[in-house]
């Protein structure tokens, strides 16, 4: 199919319009002045049908291939493109402020002439290797906020049984908390004794939390109260190991973790959150602000 065309910034180029199973891709490239050439394929989402529209797009020899972000459908296509072509990951509202589209153009088709004539501008793509870094730690808060949950769970069952532990401890998962936690869950119920447990500064609160411990437990609760613990010792033992993969990866940036580090309001984990959304080079954030929305402290006075 051949058009005519506004004026081209790129001579040849390829548009994609990604789902789960399928990809539709489009292929546009200059034959003449003021005149373009348009195909239009299918593929697969296997790797052998990506390698297949690789192929597809080489032979008109594109040079830059644009997609929406579509969750994280494009990753994959991303990946085995990333090598042979300088890609565009397109914010799907961008594309629908550009005017102009006709109704019986394919997303596709009008993702390769928005791209040929100059008219997207490619989100921030991470390289692959900290885009690894980034799994690993928002698959270890999504541990931690199952962590969270459970200990909430712990906490409504104590308040149930008439259990005051919160109210004398700051800290209910605390060595000392999970100590007496564990001994009421295998079956103690005497205050004195549960109390006798505490550590450290807990033990000048004795006659508090003795007075908090005397509850009135049900089997059902202590059984309840034993599972919660093994659900959270699970999820620590789990999020340690992910503790570990995480440092191994990112050993090369330790000084730059251990700075991160010495910010008020950042530990560890968020120093290495931080690094895997925003990635170890700043060139690309224009400003200061620009840098700190992307990483996600901005607040809402800023």
């Amino acid at each position: 199919m051949i058009r005519k065309v506004m004026e081209a910034i790129h001579k040849s180029v390829g548009g994609l319009d990604v789902h789960k199973n399928l990809v539709w891709a489009c292929r546009r490239r200059l034959i003449d002045e003021g005149l373009v050439e348009v195909e239009l394929e299918k593929f697969g989402t296997t790797t052998a049908e990506l390698r297949k529209l690789a192929q597809w797009l080489s032979q008109w020899g594109v040079t830059h291939v644009a997609m929406e972000a579509t969750g994280v459908l494009w990753e994959p296509v991303w990946n085995v493109l990333e090598r042979q072509f300088e890609l565009l990951l397109v914010n799907p509202r961008q594309l629908k402020k550009v005017p102009g589209r006709k109704s019986d153009v394919k997303d596709a088709e009008w993702i390769a002439q928005c791209l040929q004539c100059g008219l997207l501008r490619g989100s921030f793509v991470l390289s692959r290797e900290i885009r690894q870094w980034r799994d690993l730690t928002r698959h270890r808060m999504k541990l931690i906020d199952q962590h969270t949950s459970v200990v909430n769970r712990l906490h409504q069952a104590l308040q149930q049984g008439n259990i005051k532990m919160s109210s004398v401890m700051t800290d209910v998962m605390g060595v000392s908390g999970r100590a007496i936690v564990k001994a009421m869950s295998d079956g103690e119920s005497d205050p004195e004794k549960l109390a006798a447990t505490a550590k450290g500064r807990l033990k000048a609160k004795h006659e508090q939390l003795v007075e908090s411990l005397e509850g009135n437990l049900s089997e059902h609760q202590r059984w309840l109260l034993k599972q919660l613990l093994k659900q959270l010792e699970f999820l620590e033992r789990v999020c340690g190991r992910y503790d570990e993969q995480i440092r191994e990866k990112m050993q090369g940036y330790e000084e730059q973790i251990k700075l991160l580090d010495t910010i008020n309001g950042i530990d560890r984990r968020s120093a290495e959150n931080l690094s895997a959304e925003t990635g170890p080079e700043m060139s690309q954030f224009p400003t200061a602000g620009d840098l700190v929305s992307w990483g996600g402290l901005r607040t809402r006075e800023q």
